[in-house]
């Protein structure tokens, strides 16, 4: 899946830059979960891509490392600090092990869309644990199936709108994108809620 994000990285972070409402949207959402003054808190941002919520993390005074394990979408990250920097820095990680981060060492672990593309989500959220202090939180955000599913298609309607059309609603697992609209064979993962609730109550949050 990392080759799938590098290849696409550039597209990527000119998408999230030239304006994209879903991510607008999720960052927003995500940042009004958090305290407007996060001066003094350090926070891991994991999956953090072009790094358009680690730099809104920075701006409200957050020590915070962005780690996305596409060493493409790293560069791009810095490309935007060097240009307006605000104090973030980046790694390439996985998300699944955190290796340059030390245990007990953050307030706080967001994820912004990016959960629901880790390869073992149990993994995952034990590093999470690993790496949070007593009392630290994670705060994700992950995208409703009907905006990426497997088979899914926008069908044209007679009135001059269109409807979403969901193929396998339910399907679990590893797929390969055929929107028209993105990178046409960027691999996903895509899990359902009930799943996904019981790994994070088996590691405890």
């Amino acid at each position: 899946m990392t080759d799938s994000w590098n290849t696409i990285a550039d597209w990527y972070a000119e998408r999230v830059r030239s304006g994209s409402a879903l991510h607008d949207f999720a960052r927003d959402h995500l940042l009004g979960c958090l305290p407007e003054d996060l001066g003094g808190q350090h926070i891991v941002d994991l999956g953090c891509g072009e790094g358009i919520l680690t730099r809104a993390l920075a701006a409200r005074g957050a020590s915070v490392l962005g780690i996305d394990p596409a060493p493409r979408m790293i560069d791009n990250a810095w490309a935007a600090e060097d240009v307006t920097p605000t104090g973030a820095r980046y790694a390439v990680d996985d998300g699944c092990v955190l290796a340059t981060v030390d245990s007990d060492s953050v307030d706080w672990v967001t994820a912004g869309l990016s959960m629901n593309n880790v390869p073992d989500l149990a993994a995952t959220l034990s590093a999470v644990d690993r790496v949070l202090v007593r009392g630290g939180s994670l705060v994700f955000s992950v995208p409703h199936p009907c905006f990426e599913a497997p088979h899914a298609t926008w069908i044209e309607g007679g009135d001059g709108g269109a409807r979403r059309v969901v193929g396998d609603y339910l399907a679990e697992g590893f797929w390969r994108s055929s929107n028209p609209e993105g990178p046409v064979g960027l691999g996903i993962s895509t899990e359902c809620c009930p799943p996904m609730s019981m790994a994070w109550s088996d590691t405890g949050f």
